[in-house]
């Protein structure tokens, strides 16, 4: 199993105690599903596509991004940011909230 940066950091911060129930919770994750995710996974490509443009960068789709030294840490950004005229992601990471 590996924690995500998103909200199982915050989870496992803020537990005190069912630490069983918790541990049970992390591994067999609950569907979720709604109409402003629906949207929102609609119009990623549009928000990504007017932030390049404003921006003058590149986004770099990736996938799941794990920690090489922390294999049980991982994030999954909407994208990696590259400016214009450089190699090297700029050291942030896009996510689109729409």
């Amino acid at each position: 199993m590996r924690i995500s940066a998103s909200t199982k950091a915050h989870r496992i911060k803020i537990r005190k105690a069912n630490f069983d129930t918790f541990a049970q919770d992390l591994a067999t994750p609950q569907q979720f599903s709604s109409a402003s995710c629906a949207y929102g996974l609609e119009n990623e490509p549009v928000a990504r596509k007017e932030y390049k443009a404003l921006q003058k960068c590149t986004v770099t789709e990736v996938g799941l991004v794990v920690c090489i030294p922390q294999p049980w840490l991982c994030c999954s950004p909407n994208g990696l940011l590259v400016k214009e005229g450089q190699d090297l992601p700029v050291g942030g990471q896009m996510s689109v909230k729409v």
